[in-house]
């Protein structure tokens, strides 16, 4: 993605807590990076096509589409390569500007290219249904250019082809397809396509985002955090660890997982082994200040059961029962338990249909009508995804309609999709956040964000591995909650383990990058061009000898701040240097006010 660059700022400027936006530029979404063709059907008209996935040529990435096909010598004749979404409808509606694509043809190649958008105005799969258009944009030339040669698609040069009332309806398209026809001569050619992107007009937002107020915890004893096992202590310097960077919600996402209650003792005949951990939380929690919300049951048939027979809903809700139960008899009268959490992850797939979707609606209206009458002071959360797999007004409405039914779901907080690399930052998030918060608002519920702080590396939609991941980055990360910051403030990251202190050198470093990005200067556009300038000397520094600055520094105004962001000295910085005050810290954060805007600088300790 483009993130428009740092600005240099001339004085100090407000904090941005969402919705101020003064900068324009463009965005990149993937819609097909070519590295499949289970998707796409061939066909030709006077002609014949084979299409395949190349590995050694391609424009970016690690694969491109490659087309060999053969052309009569009959003008008009065609060949093809048709995309279809099915009832997955496609919206390129969000700031729309034009389409992209890398093609790569050959010397001599006079074959006409073009690019067809076909819209699903009924979103029934069928995209040639009366009242549903074709539209198509061509060049006549491109085909011709041996290398690799951006073909942009303006919404504005495309024309109707047939059907329809005359206006293109971006966030109804049902399918695109490439063509190629020629003009009388007889051809036999190939021609590489690489990178279809939609590009969106964004407004991106300034200043720094809102923090993060709280994490998942997902529990483990064998893998990850193994944080089953910690004793309250432990957990105790864990939630310091959390508040140290402004942090005091968790979300347990569940209490029970299959046969493993995360609490004891429990009667349920399918639980087997039980734990003390939750006990801990709570008892932890209570003692730091810390609200925690408590997860229901989970398996993992939730993933692959059928979501179109009401026994897969009423068996759930027996065990969701079962376990609030337990769970409140347990830790009711405990201050630090704040609500509730359905763990089962909603998506905008499986539940399109209505009948699909009632159901889905009244689960949640029974779970959590169950709820609310152990205290009706108790939020029920939930943090659904999106793929996409519907347009955003399509998906308002169907948000609308699940909370018009399930009426006590109090907080929504749906998941970003970032880490999973299936959602773009400044295309996805401001598109669907906003569809989403617009039904919670209609409804009066809570609408906040659950921030992915980390990168997946294997499993779908990546390969075909099991699923592996890793730390997300702070510049990510810093994108990711400026964009969210637009629609709220109540923001959480999934999950604690990919920034726990001291788990690994990748987790510390997300967890000391955040820190430090939260003492950033009130402003600060773009967390990459301001972190951590290095033209300054001694790097790390004992805290007792002078720093010495650039030249060009002298007489410039600066503010020496400890780790959490409190001014601990200011003034002019005379001779090139500063002086240090000797402190218990772990770094100390220096923002030099210059004519040509603000520089920081991370000092570390030796």
């Amino acid at each position: 993605m483009k993130k428009n660059d740092w600005m240099p700022l001339v004085c100090k400027v407000s904090m941005f807590l969402g919705g101020t936006v003064t900068s324009f530029a463009t965005s990149e979404k993937s819609i097909e990076r070519f590295n499949s063709t289970t998707s796409f059907y061939t066909s030709g008209n006077g002609g014949s096509v084979s299409t395949s996935v190349d590995f050694s040529t391609f424009y970016e990435e690690n694969s491109a589409l490659k087309m060999n096909y053969a052309l009569n010598g009959v003008a008009g004749n065609y060949v093809e390569c048709f995309r279809s979404y099915g009832t997955n409808t496609l919206d390129l509606s969000y700031l729309p500007d034009k389409l992209s694509i890398m093609v790569k043809g050959s010397v001599g190649n006079n074959d006409e290219f073009r690019f067809m958008l076909y819209e699903d105005i009924n979103m029934n799969g069928n995209p040639f249904e009366a009242g549903d258009e074709i539209w198509v944009f061509s060049n006549t030339s491109i085909l011709a250019n041996p290398n690799w040669t951006l073909c942009e698609m303006p919404y504005g040069s495309f024309t109707k082809f047939g059907g329809g009332t005359g206006t293109i309806d971006l966030n109804r398209i049902g399918a695109w397809r490439l063509y190629i026809t020629n003009n009388g001569f007889p051809s036999t050619k190939t021609v590489f396509f690489d990178q279809l992107k939609q590009i969106a007009t964004h407004q991106f937002p300034t200043g720094n985002s809102a923090l993060l107020k709280g994490s998942f915890i997902q529990l483990w004893n064998t893998a990850g955090c193994y944080c089953g096992q910690w004793s309250q202590a432990q957990w105790e310097e864990q939630m310091q660890k959390m508040q140290e960077v402004s942090m005091n919600k968790i979300v347990i996402q569940y209490g029970v997982y299959g046969d493993n209650a995360w609490y004891t003792p429990s009667s349920l005949s399918y639980v087997v082994y039980t734990n003390s951990t939750l006990a801990n939380i709570l008892n932890a929690a209570e003692k730091k200040e810390v609200d925690v919300y408590l997860g229901l049951y989970f398996d993992e048939t939730w993933n692959t059961v059928d979501k179109s027979q009401p026994i897969s809903y009423s068996v759930l809700l027996t065990k969701h029962k079962q376990v609030a139960d337990e769970l409140w008899n347990l830790f009711g009268s405990k201050i630090a338990f704040k609500g509730w959490y359905i763990p089962q992850e909603i998506n905008d797939l499986e539940w399109q249909s209505n009948t699909k979707r009632d159901l889905l609606a009244n689960w949640l209206k029974d779970i959590s009508a169950y709820l609310k009458t152990k205290s009706a002071a108790k939020k029920v959360m939930i943090a659904p995804f999106f793929g996409p797999n519907m347009p955003a007004d399509a998906l308002k409405n169907w948000w609308e309609s699940v909370l018009q039914t399930a009426t006590n779901i109090d907080e929504i907080y749906p998941q970003d999709g970032v880490g999973t690399t299936t959602k773009d930052v400044d295309v996805d998030i401001p598109h669907y956040f906003e569809a989403i918060k617009t039904a919670c608002t209609n409804k009066g519920r809570t609408f906040g964000a659950t921030i992915e702080s980390f990168r997946q590396t294997d499993g779908w939609p990546i390969n075909n591995k099991a699923f592996a991941s890793v730390p997300a980055d702070m510049a990510r990360l810093d994108s990711q909650m400026v964009e969210a910051s637009r629609f709220t403030s109540e923001m959480i990251q999934f999950e604690w383990s990919y920034m726990q202190p001291s788990l690994s050198s990748a987790t510390q470093k997300l967890y000391d990058d955040y820190k430090l990005w939260k003492a950033l200067p009130n402003g600060t556009n773009d967390y990459k061009a301001s972190f951590l300038k290095t033209d300054l000397y001694p790097n790390p520094s004992a805290f007792t000898d002078p720093i010495h600055l650039p030249d060009e520094l002298e007489g410039c105004e600066y503010t020496l701040c400890d780790e959490n962001g409190k001014t601990i000295a200011e003034g002019k910085i005379l001779d090139k240097k500063i002086n240090q005050p000797i402190l218990n810290n772990s770094f100390l954060l220096l923002k030099v006010y210059a004519k040509n805007g603000v520089k920081i600088y991370k000092i570390g300790k030796f």
